[in-house]
This record gives C-alpha cells, sequence and structure tokens, in this order.
C-alpha cells in the first residue's frame, strides 16, 4: 500500500499548485499522462466547491494512495455540506433540450456514484475520488477457483459418506468438467486446423514461410533436448524407486498399445489420414495438423486466387476463436470443480507409495520451465520475471484444468496482447506446439521409465539409451493429444527396455495429478519457443 497526505490553505488562488502536486504525486504511482490529465478536471471541480463551502482560514487536507491496485485521491475540509444536486442543474442554465439535459445528466450523476464518493461528518466535507480501478486480474480469479476447489473437496472428504463423496466427484464435479472439456473438444479442432491454415496462407514468400516454419520446429526440438538431458541427469543424480513396490504392480491390468501400434513406424505411418472426415470426427489433432499444414502451403501456391482462399480461411479462424473464447469463459468454474473432483478421488494409499515418482516428475518440470525462462533471457533479451509475469494466467489455467487444448484460446490472446508476439508466428506455433511440443510429456516418460526399471530391478545399458532417448522424442512429437496420451506412449517406450507394461498399473492412479504439471511445462514451452522464434524472426 503506498499513501502520501499533503495539506493546503483553502484558498482558490492556490488550486492550480495543489493539482500539479497531486498530479506528481500520481505519476510517481504509475498513473498515466492520460489518466492524470482527465482527473485533474474532475479534481478541479470538487476543490473548488470543498474551497466556496469551507469556513475561513480552514485547511484541506489531501491523500493519494494506492491500495490493491486502486489508486484515490480523497480530499477533506471543514464547512457547510455542499449541495451537489442543484450544482449539476447550474450546468443546465443555458437552452438545452429536456430529453439531452436529462440523459447528460444521467450519466454525470452515474459517474458520481462510480468513481466519486461524498461524505458530510462532524463538520467534514470528504470527497474520494477513483483515479484508477484494480483491473480484473484473470490470475487471481483462476487461483480463487482453484483453492475453493481444494476446500470444497476436503469438507466433502471429511466430512460426508464415501458414497456420497463419490457421487459428488463423479456426478457433480466431474460431469461440470467433462461438460467444459467436451465444448471444447467440439471446436478445438476446427480452431487448429483454420489458425494454421490462415496463418500459412498469408505468407506471400514461400521462403519467409519455411524460415519462420523452421525456426519454430527448431526451437521445439532444441527445448526438447534440453529437457531430456535435465530429466536424465536428475534421474542419476537422485535415483527413486525400488523393488519393494513390485508388490504394487496389478497384473490383472491389461494395457494396448497406441492406436494398436506395434511399431514407431506404425503411429507415424498414422499421422496420414485415411479421410480428412473420419480426422475431425476422432478429433485425430495430429491428421488435422498434417492436413491444415498441407492446405495453408498449398493455398500460398494458388496465385491470384490465394487471397480469396486466404481471406475465407481467416474469417473462418476469426469465428472458431469467438466461439472458443465464449466458452472459456467458464474456465473458473471448470477450475472449481477439477479441483474439487481431484481432492475427493485422491487415495492416500497410493500417494504414499508413488510420492518419490510424483516428487520428481514435479521437481524436473520446474528445473525444465527455470530453464526455459533462461532461454527468454539469453535467447529473447526479454527479463524473465516480467515474462513470468505475463503467462502466469494461463500456466495456472493449464495446470487446474490438465489440458493445453482448454487454454489454448488464452494462450493465443497472451501471446497477441501481452507479449506483442506477430500473428504470422503465434497463429500457428501455439497451435502447432498444442500438438507436438511436449517437453512435460518427455519429463514423465523419462521419470517413469528409469522408476519402473529401478522398481523392476533392470538394469539399462548404456547402448540401449540412444535409440530409447530417439524414441522418447519421436513420441513426444506423435503423443496423442488426449488425456492420459503419455501413458499411451509408455506402452511403446517400455517394452523397448524390457519393463512388463503392467507396470503403469503403479503409477496410473495418481497420473492425473502429474499430468497437471506435466500440461503447464507444455504450454510454457510452446510459448517460450513462439517468443523467442519471434524475436529471431527477421521479416521484410
Amino acid at each position: 500500500m503506498a499513501f502520501q497526505s499533503i495539506s493546503f490553505e483553502s484558498d482558490r488562488e492556490r488550486i492550480a499548485e495543489i493539482l500539479d502536486d497531486i498530479e506528481s504525486k500520481l505519476r510517481d504511482l504509475g498513473v498515466s499522462e492520460k489518466v492524470c490529465k482527465r482527473s485533474r478536471f474532475k479534481i478541479e471541480d470538487i476543490l473548488i466547491e470543498l474551497i466556496d463551502n469551507s469556513f475561513d482560514k480552514g485547511m484541506i487536507r489531501i491523500a493519494v494512495k494506492k491500495f490493491l491496485g486502486t489508486i484515490s485521491v480523497r480530499l477533506s475540509c471543514k464547512g457547510r455540506e455542499p449541495d451537489y444536486q442543484e450544482d449539476l442543474k447550474e450546468l443546465f442554465s443555458g437552452d438545452i433540450d429536456e430529453e439531452a439535459e436529462s440523459i447528460i445528466r444521467a450519466n454525470l450523476l452515474k459517474e458520481y456514484q462510480r468513481d466519486i464518493q461524498i461524505s458530510h461528518r462532524s463538520g467534514f466535507n470528504t470527497v474520494t475520488v477513483i483515479v484508477e480501478r484494480r483491473k480484473k486480474s484473470s490470475i487471481m480469479i483462476s487461483a480463487a477457483a482453484m483453492l475453493m476447489g481444494v476446500l470444497c473437496g476436503v469438507l466433502i472428504k471429511s466430512f460426508l459418506p464415501e458414497e456420497t463423496s463419490s457421487f459428488y466427484a463423479d456426478s457433480v464435479f466431474g460431469t461440470v468438467t467433462s461438460l467444459f472439456l467436451r465444448a471444447i473438444k467440439m471446436m478445438i479442432s476446427l480452431l487448429v486446423f483454420f489458425s494454421i491454415a490462415s496463418s500459412l496462407s498469408g505468407y506471400k514468400d514461400m521462403k519467409e514461410l519455411g524460415k519462420a516454419f523452421g525456426r519454430v520446429i527448431s526451437m521445439f526440438s532444441f527445448t526438447t533436448v534440453l529437457t531430456m538431458a535435465i530429466t536424465y541427469g536428475i534421474t542419476r543424480i537422485m535415483p527413486i524407486g525400488n523393488e519393494s513396490l513390485k508388490g504394487a504392480v496389478n497384473d490383472s491390468m491389461k494395457f494396448e498399445a497406441m492406436n494398436g501400434a506395434s511399431s514407431l513406424s506404425d503411429i507415424f505411418l498414422n499421422i496420414v489420414p485415411d479421410s480428412l472426415l473420419k480426422a475431425f470426427i476422432d478429433t485425430n489433432m495430429l491428421q488435422i495438423l498434417f492436413a491444415a499444414i498441407l492446405t495453408g502451403i498449398a493455398v500460398t501456391m494458388m496465385g491470384k486466387e490465394s487471397a480469396k482462399v486466404s481471406d475465407v480461411l481467416s474469417v473462418m479462424d476469426k469465428l472458431f476463436q469467438k466461439v472458443v473464447l465464449i466458452i472459456v469463459k467458464f474456465m473458473p468454474v471448470c477450475i472449481f470443480c477439477s479441483m474439487a473432483s481431484m481432492v475427493i478421488r485422491v487415495d492416500v494409499t497410493e500417494l504414499h507409495q508413488v510420492a518419490g515418482w510424483m516428487a520428481q516428475v514435479y521437481f524436473c518440470d520446474l528445473v525444465v520451465i527455470a530453464m526455459l525462462l533462461i532461454l527468454v533471457a539469453l535467447l529473447g533479451h526479454t527479463s524473465p520475471i516480467w515474462f513470468l509475469k505475463q503467462i502466469s494466467q494461463i500456466m495456472v489455467q493449464g495446470f487446474a484444468v490438465a489440458s493445453s487444448n482448454a487454454v489454448m484460446p488464452m494462450t493465443m490472446q497472451t501471446c497477441k496482447e501481452k507479449l506483442k508476439i506477430s500473428p504470422e508466428i503465434y497463429s500457428f506455433s501455439i497451435p502447432l506446439g498444442i500438438v507436438i511440443n511436449m517437453d512435460g510429456g518427455c519429463v514423465t516418460m523419462l521419470v517413469s521409465t528409469f522408476f519402473l526399471a529401478r522398481v523392476y530391478g533392470i538394469s539399462i545399458p548404456a547402448q540401449m539409451l540412444l535409440p530409447y532417448f530417439v524414441s522418447v522424442f519421436m513420441l513426444s512429437v506423435a503423443a496423442p493429444a488426449v488425456p492420459g496420451g503419455i501413458l499411451l506412449c509408455l506402452t511403446v517406450l517400455l517394452p523397448q527396455v524390457g519393463i512388463p507394461i503392467e507396470g503403469i498399473s503403479i503409477i496410473i492412479g495418481l497420473y492425473f495429478l502429474v499430468s497437471m504439471v506435466q500440461t503447464m511445462t507444455n504450454i510454457t514451452s510452446t510459448v517460450v519457443c513462439s517468443f523467442i522464434a519471434d524475436r529471431s524472426f527477421e521479416r521484410k
């Protein structure tokens, strides 16, 4: 809280001096020039009124303060109570239409009620003018929704029977969360397609498109390699897991390989859809991504007709962005329900058994986020603290709902309005990154593999590490954009190093807790890569 107090004699000749002093203090608190000037005119009228109604040789006390982001000026002086309604009438002493007078009067009264607080007590007139109101912080709303959800979940779990708690977790909170995510899923494939296609079609020069695309992909690959190196180093320094946990493996649980694939070759063959319509029906994001990139490139090669098609794609992109943003308005409700449901479902026994695995995943993800912020400073030439403040909202939202798709519209909005990234970059890098840039997923895959290897007493030979890392890299690109997609990737990875797939049963119960920080890391990485690619991209 900032507070500055001054006093002046109630003399009309000193009004300019008083206003100058107030304006200076407002600037010290970070008020813009435009707001200072507007407030000066408003405060000048109030000063005149206070002075005219003050007792002889009275003093005007002025306090300029900032509290929780709201900046105000309070003026106090001993005197008679002014008649502000009568003062308003004097404004309309000339020839003015009655209807116009009533509209103006209503607007002035509304201004007084909203930004000016007036009181007369013990012979003192006190007027408080709100100069700048605290902007509603989306991150505060999201954080409050998270805390309220956790509290609600704890209360329900503590005081209600298990069956009733389960009902609330599944049928109430779970249903609301599923409705929100389904609504997002309904539109996200169309948003991804038109966003990428319209962005790529906007490039008139194929060489320029290739440079922009190459920089984004290079940044995605670079951060993924760094993530794998960091995570591997941490798992070597702080090994977790022992064979005593082997008894927790549920051999009766069966896991099918991702998409029924028997090899990485099959997985990548699945990127090309048999039918474009089926790709949209199944919400197969990799197939939709492939079709969008192909469409965008094709439009740039159409010559004179490209402008017409590009305009259509741009309009469709804006349409679906608006639709998704309407759905995103309900994000705080989804966050509340998601957190409440999560707390109710947490099994303390499972938490104790795999606490080391979960703690290491969280630690590695936080180290990776720190690494990404260092890259912002080194390659983006920007303060990492400032950058973190700009993206904190989408990080919190991504953590709470554990879905990159759900926060994609907000991510793009943050890139546009706060980070000032060029639309030429973020409109394809963000949808692209949501699908193929999975640094958080890499952390989970690596930590889980080495954890389960120790549970089974398996030593991974050095000669197997390189092909294993290549597989992790490729799977981070091909991971299905669905809840539990990384678990599906583990069904391909674990047999590669001799670990039975059934080992996933140890971690599956608490995977949703890990997926929260995993999503936050994925989102942070994608935005950081987009920011650095934009800063390093030279436009003509």
